[in-house]
């Protein structure tokens, strides 16, 4: 009897050994390497024009349409403005020619937010605040997201004080990550 209870313990034991499968395993590490990213892009690539065509708009001034500027970010960010230079450059037939200032003729204001920052002041959704050629901050403490925008109007009154001409002038927008 002791005999045939080993016999079958045998024989199940070889039969579930039978019935395993050989396996291995093979482990892989995979890594992340995640650095700092930041976009600041205008969602149309277009120059703002600012036609003066009476006098009212030299005495009143003229708004350009609204332009909307997209940021993406994985931290927090600010986003600060300023014009390149001091003066607008002049292209015309005038000499000597004009220098008119950026400070008190160009301004802007915050027409929408939606980077959860707060419109740095004296920027607001109110009211113009010059530009100057100088860093100022416009937000501040922007949240991390895939696509928030700002949209933004100038107000240009130069007065009648410059002879006719174009007049330009770069405003660089910087975001930088907190």
């Amino acid at each position: 009897m002791q005999r045939l209870v080993l016999l079958l313990v045998f024989i199940i034991s070889f039969r579930h050994a039978a019935a395993q499968s050989a396996g291995a395993d093979a482990v892989q590490q995979v890594q992340l390497d995640l650095h700092n990213a930041i976009e600041l892009s205008w969602v149309d690539n277009n120059a703002v024009h600012l036609s003066f065509k009476n006098t009212t708009d030299f005495e009143k001034g003229v708004v350009s349409d609204p332009q909307q500027l997209r940021v993406c970010s994985q931290q927090k960010f600010d986003i600060i403005i300023r014009a390149t230079a001091p003066h607008f450059t002049y292209n015309g037939a005038s000499t000597p020619q004009p220098a008119m200032p950026v400070d008190g003729v160009l301004s802007i204001r915050v027409l929408q937010n939606t980077t959860c920052g707060a419109i740095a002041a004296p920027f607001s959704l109110r009211n113009y605040h010059t530009i100057k050629n100088s860093d100022a901050n416009l937000i501040i403490n922007g949240e991390r997201c895939s696509a928030e925008n700002i949209s933004v109007v100038y107000h240009a009154a130069p007065g009648f004080a410059y002879p006719p001409g174009v007049y330009t002038v770069d405003v660089i927008y910087t975001a930088t990550q907190q």
